[in-house]
């Protein structure tokens, strides 16, 4: 119930900034990019943003990583579906808003993940497979090299991030 309560209270509170100002210069993202962080975890990302105000955007990821274990011989999957909020910082402290995009936000996630592989003796193990719920902020800047095309870098933090850092390339439509 509290979860509910709490997932309820974002997306309501969400909807009301957006409300805000509707005289925003309405722009969808499209971000895709890896993991920076560590070498042993493959990860990748797919996200969308949807401009609703000058200072707040709103968007919807997906994210895969796959961790492998040298000393257990197993793999840890983790499927992140995250809605998230971001409020932009870099016209109220005088970036070039055309060339940057400044961001913090909070975000809420659905995990998925199950973990295979077998122990020290080579036999296999029982997958284990489990879902939770995910609430943390994010922290990002998007530097665009032309009108439409930027790079982005973004550091997660969370209950369940188990690779924070991320960075890629974002469209700008």
């Amino acid at each position: 119930m509290r979860k509910i309560l709490l997932i309820t209270v974002f997306i309501c509170t969400s909807a009301a900034i957006a409300q805000k100002n509707d005289s925003a210069e309405k722009k969808f993202q499209v971000n895709i990019g890896g993991s920076l962080l560590d070498a042993k975890i493959k990860n990748f990302y797919v996200g969308a943003d949807y401009k609703v105000s000058d200072e707040m955007s709103i968007g919807l990821n997906y994210s895969r990583s796959e961790t492998m274990y040298a000393n257990r011989y197993s793999t840890e999957d983790h499927n992140f579906f995250q809605f998230q909020t971001n409020m932009d910082w870099a016209k109220k402290i005088g970036l070039n808003t055309k060339k940057f995009d400044l961001y913090t936000g909070f975000n809420f996630a659905v995990v998925s993940f199950t973990q295979t592989g077998s122990n020290f003796n080579g036999r296999l193990e029982k997958d284990y497979i489990d879902s939770d719920i995910s609430f943390g902020g994010q922290v990002g800047v998007r530097y665009f090299i032309t009108k439409n095309i930027g790079l982005n870098f973004e550091l997660n933090a969370g209950m369940l991030h188990n690779n924070p850092f991320r960075g890629g390339i974002t469209v700008q439509f």
